[in-house]
């Protein structure tokens, strides 16, 4: 816990980034609203400036919506839910955390972070994945780590249960954030 009487050092604002100013966020992470939308369909329920200052504990569903639309060259899509937990939309800063659940029949495509290692630990349900040229068969407990440039991905639901993975990746892939309109 912080101590409120404590004097700080002042942070740079989250959204000052290459001289973003606060206010101009283009998604207010509380209503999910962006200025000349319609809201979105997720609220965040944690403020992203105390959550970098303090922490926070996060399930799954508490993380921004990362629609699967449509494929970016390099970035991950495809089908099933995909939360940005722990990431710098929602107050982290070296870490960017997605938690994913696909139902059976439901596929990744395969994607790189030129800049970013990532793991993803399986935690329930069994699939395909690859990791650079080799496809691998997973189940709850196994562990990815992708270095950075190395293509992973591509995962394909084995079986008729759901399947759930945790992945986190240092630093944080920017681009997938902006990509899913969440400015910073």
């Amino acid at each position: 816990m912080v101590d409120r009487n404590v004097p700080r050092k002042p942070r740079p604002a989250l959204g000052g980034i290459r001289g973003v100013k606060e206010n101009s966020i283009k998604r207010n992470y509380l209503t999910g609203k962006r200025p000349g939308h319609s809201p979105g369909k997720l609220r965040f329920k944690f403020d992203p400036k105390v959550v970098a200052l303090e922490g926070a504990v996060f399930s799954p569903n508490d993380g921004l919506e990362y629609p699967e639309s449509t494929h970016h060259p390099g970035l991950p899509a495809g089908s099933g839910k995909r939360r940005m937990v722990a990431c710098p939309p929602t107050g982290a800063r070296m870490v960017g955390c997605h938690a994913s659940v696909l139902q059976p029949g439901e596929k990744t495509v395969v994607h790189s972070h030129p800049l970013a290692e990532e793991v993803v630990v399986f935690v329930r349900g069994r699939a395909k994945v690859t990791l650079g040229e080799k496809r691998y068969e997973v189940g709850p407990g196994w562990v990815l780590y992708a270095p950075p440039g190395v293509p992973h991905g591509g995962l394909e639901i084995l079986g008729d249960e759901e399947f759930e993975c945790v992945g986190v990746q240092s630093p944080p892939d920017t681009r997938m954030y902006r990509l899913a309109g969440y400015d910073f």
